[in-house]
């Protein structure tokens, strides 16, 4: 039978008892550190390769696979392949359940010419193979075939993925969401029953596709992830009547674009609507001390494929592994009131009305903000949760995109 890196592209799924699925995947582990040896035998080589390189939509990537063997080894073939797959787990209190989506294969032809006329790669001999890829911009139909809810949840299914845990800052995201990219080779013999791998490596490489700022989310009150609004009475403490409703309309600010290396962003701010409606003509607007932000990253991931956007609807249904970050200290927001009448409303004709911008910078030197994406097991989506302090406190939930410029 063929190894299991040649399955199909698509999702696989398994499950195992707890204690013996952790000794299977140790015993896993400790049969391909035995490998080693004959990985050192194959090596793949990228040129102008560094490790804080990142690839994206159709950067090239090319090098060389040496192979130096330690004995004869006669082979039927050699595969060099550049490949991207998704990993998670999820620990139950008796079953661990695993799931695996290979949605990235792209296989280098390598012409029978440049092989041995004897079909045997011989010790002491040193074998090149040159390839080249480059990164797609979408998937092939075969890597998405699940039921979904939508056609617009099927093309943001086919887009690729950026790499997610393989970073050398916090990417947010926990162990158990895995997305890899990798060069592989593997030299390849017939046998009865199929392939047999005699030799293979590979070379892991971090990918952010680049992705565009998509319209504003049309957020309902069934979307409890957001919250863009918010209505409080106000009152100087719990003993003194309600002098006034303030209310509070938040919305989507700018995306965030991340430089084409992904070690800077642009800044963006929060605009808010106020409206306070005063008990009586003589109540004067709250004030506002002090503006807090917390970015939120939420990352969702499933062992069956996910046939909506997990950000919206109930998120009872759609758990997500949750990790918010401070932004800047805390500002004074430049809250300017400015008073309007409605002579047609009889029981509050005096009203106020203000507009405030908070400004937020996204921490890029210190972490790293994957953008936003959606893929049929794991996905990232982002909310920023805006806190107004001062004679009331206000808060504001509202989404916020992080996309890859393509300059």
């Amino acid at each position: 039978m063929a190894p299991p890196e040649y399955d199909q592209v698509g999702i696989q799924r398994d499950s195992c008892v707890n204690a013996w699925g952790l000794a299977t995947h140790a015993l896993a582990s400790a049969l391909r550190s035995a490998r080693s040896a004959k990985r050192a035998e194959v090596k793949v080589s990228l040129n102008d390769h560094f490790n804080s390189k990142i690839y994206t939509t159709n950067s090239e990537i090319s090098g060389e696979v040496t192979i130096t063997p330690a004995k004869n080894i006669p082979f039927d073939r050699v595969e060099i392949a550049l490949t991207g797959s998704a990993e998670t787990r999820r620990e139950g209190v008796e079953v661990i359940h695993f799931a695996t989506h290979r949605f990235l294969r792209l296989e280098m032809p390598i012409d029978n010419s440049a092989y041995p006329p004897s079909r045997v790669f011989e010790t002491g001999k040193t074998y090149k193979f040159p390839f080249n890829f480059n990164v797609p911009a979408h998937l092939s139909s075969q890597a998405c075939t699940h039921r979904l809810e939508s056609e617009d949840v099927w093309e943001k299914h086919m887009t690729l993925p950026p790499t997610v845990g393989g970073w050398e800052k916090d990417d947010l995201a926990p162990d158990m969401a895995r997305i890899e990219y990798s060069v592989k080779t593997h030299v390849l013999s017939r046998s009865k029953r199929g392939f047999v791998v005699q030799l293979d490596n590979s070379y892991h490489i971090n990918v952010i596709p680049s992705t565009y700022e998509e319209p504003p989310l049309n957020v309902t009150e069934t979307d409890k992830l957001y919250s863009l609004k918010k209505s409080k009475n106000v009152r100087k403490n719990l003993f003194f009547p309600v002098q006034g409703r303030i209310s509070a309309v938040a919305a989507q600010p700018a995306a965030i674009m991340l430089s084409k290396e992904g070690h800077d962003a642009n800044q963006s701010s929060i605009p808010v609507a106020l409206t306070f409606e005063p008990s009586s003509a003589d109540v004067i607007p709250p004030q506002f001390n002090s503006a807090s932000i917390e970015a939120q990253a939420h990352t969702w991931f499933r062992e069956a494929p996910m046939q909506t956007l997990p950000n919206l609807g109930s998120q009872m249904e759609n758990f997500a592994y949750y990790d918010p970050v401070s932004l800047s200290p805390k500002t004074k927001p430049n809250v300017q009131w400015i008073q309007h009448v409605d002579p047609s409303n009889q029981k509050s004709p005096i009203f106020h009305i203000a507009t405030v911008e908070v400004p937020f910078k996204l921490p890029v030197a210190d972490k790293t903000f994957i953008p936003t994406f959606h893929s049929c097991i794991i996905s990232r989506a982002y909310s920023l949760r805006l806190v107004l302090g001062g004679d009331v406190k206000l808060d504001v939930t509202v989404p916020l995109q992080v996309v890859m410029g393509s300059e």
